[in-house]
C-alpha cells in the first residue's frame, strides 16, 4: 500500500514539475462565413509569445475546427489550468467572434453575458472563462482578446453595416440589447487577486475589425505585433495607447470602417511597467515607465486630443456633412453625431493654425445633452440657428467629438477665452494644463492610482471620436 502510495506521490511530483510558462492562442476563421485575419493571428501571437521569452514547446495553438466549444474548454484546462504552477506566466488569446447572452445567474450590472463563440457556433461565456482561469495557478496572466461582444454594434448609424467580429446571429439565448463591457470577461481581480492583466480589441459597443488588407492579421493584432516586434522597451499603457492610435490611423484611410478602442484593464502598479518583464511584474524592483498616458500630463494640444481618444470607453461616432470633407472658404458645413450612451457632448476644433475652439457647446446654445443613441446635427433643428462656415486659415482641422458621462461644458468653464461666440484657449501660458486638468476631472482618465475608486471611474466613462476636415481657397 505505502509503495502504491509512493508511485502516485511520485507521478503527481513529476506532474507539478513539468509544470511551466504556458501560451494558449485560439483563432478561428472557418465559421460559417469565413472571417478574415484570425489565420494569420495564430502565427502573429506565436512570434509575440517567442519574442516575451516563451519557449516553441510552451506555445499551443488551437485554429479552426480545433477550436469548438469543447475543444476550447479542454485545451484551456489540459493545456493552462493543469499546465502552470506559481511563479510561471500564462497567456489566453483569443481572435475569433464574440457575442452578447442575457445573464442568468445575476452577476453583471448590465445584465449581460459576453461570449466568446467556437467554430461550431456554441459558445463559452465570460462565467466559465472566469471559473477555468482562475484555477490557473500562474503568478502572472495576460488576457488578450481580439473580438467584440455588443449585441447593438453591427450597423453604424452613420456608416451602415460593419463587417468586424460580432457573431451575427443570437448564440443559443437571445442577444442582450444592452451595451456591454469588452473588459469583463476576463478573471475578476477581487476574486483571482492582482494577477491578472486584460487587453481586448474594442470599447463598449465598437466593432473590431478583421483583416484590413490582404496578408494581414485582424486590426487589433496586427497592431500590437508591430510595436511588440520593434526593439526597445514598451509598457501595458503605451502598448494599449500606440495600437490604438495604429488603428485610427488604419481605419482612416478606408471610409466604410469605424475604428475601434483598445481597452487595458489590471493592477494599476502593473499597468506602467515594461511588456518584457511579464512575469516578473509583481516584483518592487521592476520599475514602471514614466508614461502613464493621463490626459492631465498632455504637453501639446494635438497630444491631449490623442489621448481622449486612446482612452475613449464607448462608441461614439462623428461625421462631415460633405464625404469628401472639404470644404471651400465660405460654404456651410455641419457634423452629425451619434453616442451609444447618454451624455453631454462638447465639440472641440483643432485648427490648423494649432488654435483649439470649443465650436459646441457656445454662445447660441449652452444645452448639450445628448441622449443614447440619438443622432444630432451640429448645427441642426435641436442645436440652435446657427450656422458653421468655412473660414481662414485653409488646411487641416481635427473636429473632435467628446461625451462624457457627467456634465462637463467647457463653454462655460471657467478656463480660455471668449472669441466671439466660441470659446478659444491660449497655450502661451498655464492653460493648456488648465484645461487637461478640467477634463481628466470629467472624463475619469488621469494617472493610475494604487487602490482606485472603481465606482467613481465607472460614473466617469467617456467615448470619443474625430473627423478631419479641410478648408481650401
Amino acid at each position: 500500500m505505502k509503495r502504491w502510495a509512493s508511485v502516485v506521490l511520485a507521478l503527481a511530483l513529476g506532474s507539478l514539475a513539468l509544470a511551466e510558462d504556458r501560451a494558449l492562442i485560439i483563432g478561428i476563421r472557418e465559421y460559417e462565413k469565413p472571417l478574415p485575419g484570425p489565420d494569420r493571428d495564430l502565427e502573429l501571437m506565436r512570434q509575440v509569445s517567442l519574442k516575451l521569452g516563451f519557449q516553441p514547446a510552451q506555445i499551443r495553438l488551437l485554429k479552426d475546427r480545433e477550436a469548438t466549444r469543447e475543444g476550447i474548454l479542454k485545451a484551456t484546462d489540459e493545456w493552462l489550468v493543469r499546465g502552470t504552477k506559481a511563479g510561471d506566466r500564462a497567456i489566453f488569446y483569443f481572435s475569433g467572434h464574440g457575442t452578447q447572452l442575457r445573464d442568468l445567474n445575476g452577476d453583471e450590472d448590465d445584465g449581460c453575458d459576453e461570449a466568446i463563440v467556437g467554430q461550431d457556433g456554441r459558445v463559452v461565456s465570460d462565467d466559465e472563462v472566469d471559473g477555468l482561469l482562475q484555477k490557473v495557478a500562474a503568478s502572472e496572466i495576460w488576457v488578450i482578446l481580439d473580438s467584440c461582444f455588443s449585441g447593438t454594434a453591427t450597423k453604424s448609424a452613420l456608416f451602415g453595416e460593419l463587417e468586424g467580429k460580432l457573431w451575427p446571429k443570437p448564440a443559443q439565448q437571445p442577444v442582450c440589447a444592452k451595451p456591454a463591457n469588452i473588459r469583463s470577461i476576463s478573471v475578476e481581480q477581487d476574486k483571482a487577486g492582482p494577477r491578472v492583466i486584460s487587453l481586448s480589441a474594442a470599447a463598449q459597443n465598437e466593432v473590431a475589425l478583421g483583416a484590413l488588407a490582404v496578408g494581414q492579421g485582424s486590426a487589433f493584432t496586427q497592431a500590437l505585433y508591430n510595436l511588440v516586434m520593434q526593439p526597445g522597451s514598451l509598457s501595458f499603457l503605451q502598448l494599449r495607447d500606440r495600437s490604438a492610435d495604429a488603428i485610427r490611423q488604419a481605419v482612416s484611410r478606408l471610409p466604410r470602417y469605424l475604428p475601434h478602442t483598445p481597452q487595458l484593464d489590471g493592477p494599476p502598479a502593473w499597468l506602467g511597467k515594461d511588456i518584457h518583464a511579464f512575469g516578473k511584474l509583481g516584483q518592487p524592483e521592476t520599475p514602471a515607465q514614466p508614461y502613464t498616458g493621463a490626459v492631465e500630463q498632455a504637453d501639446t494640444p494635438g497630444e491631449l486630443l490623442n489621448r481622449i481618444l486612446r482612452n475613449s470607453q464607448f462608441r461614439v461616432e462623428i461625421a462631415a456633412s460633405k464625404p469628401s470633407r472639404t470644404y471651400r472658404l465660405g460654404e456651410e458645413l455641419s457634423f452629425r453625431l451619434v453616442s451609444s450612451k447618454a451624455g453631454y457632448l462638447n465639440l472641440i476644433e483643432l485648427g490648423a493654425d494649432g488654435k483649439l475652439t470649443v465650436i459646441f457647446p457656445n454662445q447660441f446654445n449652452t444645452d448639450n445633452r445628448l441622449e443614447e443613441n440619438e443622432m444630432v446635427e451640429v448645427p441642426g433643428s435641436k442645436v440652435g440657428s446657427f450656422v458653421f462656415r468655412a473660414i481662414e486659415p485653409v488646411g487641416k482641422s481635427r473636429v473632435l467629438a467628446l461625451v462624457t458621462t457627467v456634465p462637463l461644458n467647457l463653454y462655460r468653464a471657467g478656463l480660455g477665452s471668449f472669441s466671439g461666440q466660441f470659446k478659444t484657449f491660449d497655450f502661451s501660458g498655464s492653460q493648456l494644463p488648465e484645461l487637461a486638468t478640467t477634463m481628466s476631472r470629467n472624463i475619469g482618465v488621469a494617472a493610475p492610482a494604487p487602490q482606485p475608486d472603481r465606482n467613481r471611474q465607472a460614473a466617469l466613462e467617456h467615448g470619443a471620436a474625430e473627423v478631419v476636415v479641410e478648408v481650401v481657397k
